[in-house]
């Protein structure tokens, strides 16, 4: 097998789900254009659409993205906080927030996890169509509510029981990834966001985990104000391209 077919990794959820080849090539680390460029001219061919991943500072040359229908989609910026041994979640009644499970409030949730999308690759590019980006996030928070790929679901209700907010999270060895997150815009300003993150540090301490990871997008300016405000530093940031068959 010659190396450069290692580069194209076929997403096999991805490809079911938008019933087309996915494939990926990240090359966030010794990247080099002109391996790149290499690799998708010999073997790009079988693939609907190639997610390419490079380093922070590094761009494809316009000529060649503009010639192979190669879009710019996306700066990713992941964001990490250590948690303090000392911190302790103290909730607070006005918040009432809480873990569920199953999908008791798939319906609630719904307007909030595309709300939570809002700057996503997969609104951005025009290629995937509204109902796409919709089924993919809803598809997200169904799989997360059914512990498919969360391992925590915390909401935030206020007094009369409105669900106005809600964070998910993933377990790895040494830390938790949060997948969703938003609050509703009727409660900005109330604090909501923070004891979510709160509630994911809570319990990341109880799984013995060290740290919390987040991803978002660098345009998305409140978020990245969001998690700076509450004590995250910027851990990586990746330029992130589709390149589209034209066949």
């Amino acid at each position: 097998m010659k190396t450069a077919n290692l580069m194209i990794k076929k997403l096999e959820w991805d490809t079911h789900f938008f019933g087309y080849p996915v494939g990926k090539i990240d090359f966030r680390s010794d990247y080099d254009e002109k391996k790149l460029i290499e690799v998708l001219n010999k073997e790009s061919n079988y693939y609907k659409i190639i997610y390419i991943f490079i380093p922070e500072g590094k761009w494809i040359n316009k000529k060649y993205l503009v010639d192979n229908n190669i879009l710019f989609v996306d700066s990713k910026v992941t964001y990490d906080k250590l948690i303090s041994t000392d911190f302790k979640f103290e909730k607070r009644d006005e918040y009432n927030i809480k873990t569920i499970h199953g999908s008791e409030y798939y319906n609630e949730l719904q307007n909030l996890a595309l709300l939570s999308g809002m700057f996503s690759r997969f609104r951005r590019d025009k290629n995937f169509s509204d109902a796409d980006f919709e089924a993919l996030y809803k598809n997200w928070l169904l799989n997360s509510l059914n512990g498919s790929i969360a391992d925590i679901v915390f909401i935030s209700q206020n007094p009369k029981g409105v669900v106005n907010g809600f964070i998910t999270g993933r377990q790895y060895d040494d830390f938790v990834n949060i997948g969703l997150i938003a609050v509703d815009p009727a409660f900005y300003g109330q604090g909501i966001g923070k004891q979510l993150i709160y509630a994911i540090e809570d319990f990341a301490l109880n799984q013995k985990l060290n740290k919390v990871l987040v991803t978002t997008q660098l345009d998305n300016k409140v978020a990245c104000k969001f998690y700076e405000r509450n004590g995250f530093n910027k851990f990586e940031i990746a330029n992130v391209y589709h390149k589209w068959s034209t066949n």
